[in-house]
């Protein structure tokens, strides 16, 4: 199994971009509900997913899953709906994945569980995935690894298997799917047991293709064989044929080694051929040669001895299995010689070499030594020329990448843009030729009979600068000389192309969205990376509400815009070259879903007077889409409200939540002040006196006004502190009732008024006591008062003496 940190074993870009895009836009309608992952956790944990929480385990037809984080499963999982592990996500556990036939699994990252899948619609792995098993009834497009648990089986029930990638499964089971009339596909796969052997295939029904290989074993270039361990071949007395971990063979093709001194082997530091008396060829390994579009071989061959005409070596190469193609033949006395060359690979996936040699006495040898298949594509070869066509890579030498180059060469090398209105730039990396014997020619055109670039013949150390073509159609011309000796490192230069003018069908790059999820009236980020670039290409946002009607988006003509979308909308970019006007579109379409924004209208209460209170759940009125309304006493919307039917003055918020989206507004409570008033106590006094008030007054009153019953005068009316003059009226009348009334505050709160009870006594009158009398021995007398007014009695004192009187409240009392 893998890890969430190994690297894949196969990597197919382009496919694994068009899966990643079939993953968003799944039968041309886009999802009804996106569940997407917010932070590593479990499946069935809301923590773990952005709103609306975690998704069904039965995802129905139209939804969508996006896992970008660590997830565990913890349910059986049955998808309908568009099911995507991103680049950076996972899902692992022991729990089940089936597909429904509307059902898309998306794997753009890591799968790793120890249960089975049962696939009815369409898996896309671009990635690892682990099952314990798999039954597959339905389609799958694997590009990198799909592993299953060992011996467990990879049942093929009708199903269809391609896109090339590598399948880890012991026992292959192919046969006829009677519910859907489909017959068994495998049309591109590599499929081989965990421990390296072929699989066990039961082939009931269906079809494996030529395509499908088992347990491919290709070597990776570069390749490099010194032939440096000993005695591995074929002698007199007997073949070993295993050449080590080359994996060289041989082959008889009709020789007599009739002595035990006859041979064909290795000895260290050669292969040689030793009176073999007829033909023998040793083959390489498969070398994988897909990734190239040139190759560059190289080999020495030497003899000793008197080899006659019967006596020689002969080098073949082949593509794919196919045909074998004289490379070179040498025979009778030729010394030693270093061969090399250039091979168009582009159109094949593997590359074979084969020697064979033959020689007839016992003195004479034919050696093969350091055979070389180089991972450099692009060379400047020992004689003759080649043409190449790109944008990209690195020239070097006819030594190659790392060997010095070959004495008493002369050879050249075209080089013109893969892309229109565009020129070859050379930057060199190393430079090191025998100075003013060898030289490197660069010619500003298609040949060598076009003008040198300046500084051009280069020799010594000293590197060129930049060199950019001028020519009309871009090309660069290389040519080397080396004379017959000094052979040095040569020269490594990384080509380039500078684009004059865009050709063709643009580089569109690939787009993406801030945020997939929104609230209506939220604004998201349209952005690309990659896209080309230039004076000729233009940009254009697209929308559209199906994916399948595009429409311009006025004044989106940048690699990145901003919308505002109210509904859920697809979005792409079109990038366009205006001088081939061919236009291509961003390798993701971005949907962002819209979720309706409440709204909501606030109306503030009716202001009250105190102590009243007010219900602020009359004062919101929902207009759309309100789920639940929320109050509180500040702005942040952390302090609820205790009890909104019975709030007092203030601002208080007000929150509508619907779904994930909000909307909020504030409502002002006004409870006024309720006016105060108070006249003061009851009071009583004497006729011909004055009565200071003891008024007062607060709350919501800012005055007041003395009003009087009867006719007396206030000093100063709207003084509550003020003094009161009773009139003849009042005084007549023995009481006035005084009231104080406050003003009018503005509001709900009206005036208050207070009254007191003034007593008015009367002044109080008297005459004298009567005439003085003598009494001589009278024991009694009768007194002779004036009546009394103002008062309904009085009363007789005795000023001195000693006497009494028979009625002290009687004025005329004995």
């Amino acid at each position: 199994m893998r890890t969430a940190n190994q690297t894949p074993t196969l990597q197919i870009p382009l496919l694994a971009g068009l899966c990643y895009l079939f993953s968003l836009v799944t039968g041309g309608s886009y999802a009804q509900t996106t569940y997407e992952t917010a932070a590593n956790g479990s499946w069935s944990s809301n923590s773990s997913w952005q709103s609306p929480g975690a998704p069904p385990d039965q995802l129905p037809a139209g939804d969508s899953v996006i896992i970008r984080h660590q997830i565990t499963a913890t349910d059986d999982i049955d998808i309908s709906g568009t099911y995507l592990i991103d680049v950076a996500g996972s899902y692992s556990g022991s729990k089940k994945i089936t597909l429904g036939t509307t059902g898309k699994l998306v794997n753009n990252g890591l799968i790793n569980t120890t249960d089975e899948l049962l696939n009815g619609g369409s898996f896309y792995n671009n990635n690892y995935a682990y099952f314990k098993k798999i039954q597959n009834d339905g389609y799958e497009c694997n590009t990198d690894t799909v592993e299953l648990e060992n011996g467990e089986k990879y049942d093929c029930n009708g199903c269809t298997l391609e896109c090339g990638g590598r399948l880890i499964a012991c026992e292959i089971k192919l046969q006829y799917n009677g519910n859907t009339s489909n017959d068994a596909l495998i049309s591109a796969a590599d499929i081989c047991c965990d421990d390296g052997s072929d699989p066990t295939v039961d082939l009931q029904s269906g079809t494996i293709a030529p395509a499908v290989t088992f347990c491919a074993t290709v070597i990776e270039l570069p390749y490099l064989e010194t032939f440096s361990t000993s005695n591995l071949g074929v002698t007199g007395s007997g073949w070993n044929t295993n050449y080590g971990s080359a994996t060289w063979t041989l082959g008889d093709d009709g020789a007599n080694l009739t002595a035990s001194s006859d041979y064909c082997k290795s000895n260290g530091t050669w292969l040689r051929w030793r009176d073999t008396d007829g033909p023998i060829s040793w083959y390489s390994p498969v070398l994988d040669v897909s990734s190239y579009s040139y190759v560059y071989i190289s080999y020495t061959i030497s003899e000793a001895g008197n080899l006659e005409n019967a006596d020689y070596i002969s080098v073949y190469y082949r593509y794919d299995g196919g045909s074998w193609i004289l490379a070179s033949n040498d025979k009778n006395d030729f010394g030693t010689l270093n061969y090399g060359g250039v091979l168009t690979v582009s159109s094949y996936s593997s590359l074979e070499l084969r020697a064979q040699g033959k020689t007839t006495h016992g003195s004479e040898y034919i050696k093969l030594d350091n055979v070389s298949v180089l991972e450099t594509d692009y060379i400047v070869p020992a004689t003759g020329n080649i043409s190449l066509t790109l944008c990209s890579g690195n020239i070097y030498d006819n030594g190659g990448l790392s060997a010095n180059y070959f004495s008493s060469t002369d050879g050249y090398t075209v080089i013109t843009p893969s892309t229109v209105n565009s020129a070859i730039q050379l930057d060199f990396n190393l430079f090191d030729v025998e100075n003013l014997y060898d030289y490197l020619y660069i010619y500003d055109g298609n040949s060598t009979s076009a003008p040198q670039v300046l500084g051009s013949p280069f020799t010594g150390s000293k590197a060129p600068t930049t060199v950019l073509s001028t020519a009309a159609d871009g090309s660069l011309t290389l040519r080397f000389t080396s004379d017959g000796s000094g052979e040095q490192g040569g020269f490594d230069a990384t080509i380039s192309c500078v684009v004059t003018g865009c050709a063709g069908t643009p580089t569109p790059g690939s787009s993406s969205a801030s945020s997939y999820s929104i609230c209506s009236g939220a604004t998201v980020s349209l952005s690309n990376k990659g896209a080309e670039s230039g004076s000729d290409i233009t940009y254009q946002w697209q929308e559209s509400a199906n994916n399948s009607i595009w429409n311009n988006i006025s004044g989106a003509t940048l690699t990145s815009y901003d919308v505002t979308p109210s509904v859920s909308t697809f979005y792409r970019l079109k990038v366009t070259c205006t001088a081939s006007k061919l236009s291509d579109y961003a390798n993701l379409i971005s949907i962002v879903a819209v979720t309706t924004t409440p709204t909501l209208t606030l109306n503030n209460p009716a202001a009250v007077c105190s102590p009243s209170t007010v219900d602020i759940t009359d004062a919101a009125v929902s207009s759309t889409n309100v789920g639940t309304l929320a109050y509180y006493t500040d702005a942040g919307f952390s302090n609820a409200v205790s009890d909104p039917t019975q709030v007092g003055d203030g601002t208080y918020y007000v929150e509508a939540t619907n779904s994930s989206c909000t909307a909020n507004g504030s409502v002002v409570v006004t409870v006024n002040s309720a006016a105060t008033v108070s006249a003061g106590v009851n009071a009583t006094i004497c006729e011909g006196s004055t009565h200071a008030t003891l008024g007062v007054f607060g709350g919501g009153a800012s005055s007041i006004l003395w009003t009087t019953s009867g006719s007396g005068t206030f000093l100063d009316d709207t003084d509550p502190t003020t003094t009161y003059t009773p009139s003849a009226g009042d005084i007549t009348a023995g009481s006035v009732t005084l009231t104080i009334t406050s003003d009018d505050p503005a509001g709900a709160c009206g005036s208050e008024s207070d009254n007191m009870l003034l007593t008015i006594d009367a002044a109080i009158t008297m005459s004298d006591a009567g005439a003085d009398q003598n009494l001589c021995n009278i024991t009694t007398a009768t007194l002779a008062g004036n009546s009394v007014s103002g008062l309904e009695t009085g009363a007789w004192s005795v000023v001195s003496g000693t006497a009494s009187a028979t009625s002290v409240n009687s004025p005329t009392s004995g």
